[in-house]
């Protein structure tokens, strides 16, 4: 064994972060949206998006379920697979509360 080989860190790979990242929009007009909260379930890992919508969080690798909110929009849960060395780019698109009020 070299030199190098033994100075090597071991690093646990269940204990090695992942990446997800994306962009929040608005499902009909396909535009970022700023101030929209992304939070990890079951974590107190949570994102608020920027002014184009993007976010980025560094989690161990498995399974999770982000929750995506912002004001006027319904909010969106997805199922993820975070892998250590593969960043998972998750778009997420979130639709407008609807305003079906019927006056009688």
């Amino acid at each position: 064994m070299s030199s190098k080989e033994k100075m090597a860190p071991e690093i646990a790979p269940e204990r090695s972060p992942g990446i997800v990242k994306g962009v929040v929009s608005d499902s009909k007009a396909n535009k970022p949206i700023a101030g929209a909260e992304v939070t990890v379930l079951g974590t107190s890992a949570f994102f608020t998006t920027g002014t184009y919508g993007e976010y980025l969080i560094l989690l161990p690798a498995t399974s999770y379920i982000l929750r995506v909110k912002a004001n006027g929009y319904k909010p969106e849960d997805v199922r993820i697979e975070i892998t250590v060395g593969a960043p998972l780019t998750q778009d997420i698109k979130l639709k407008k509360l609807g305003q079906n009020f019927k006056q009688s």
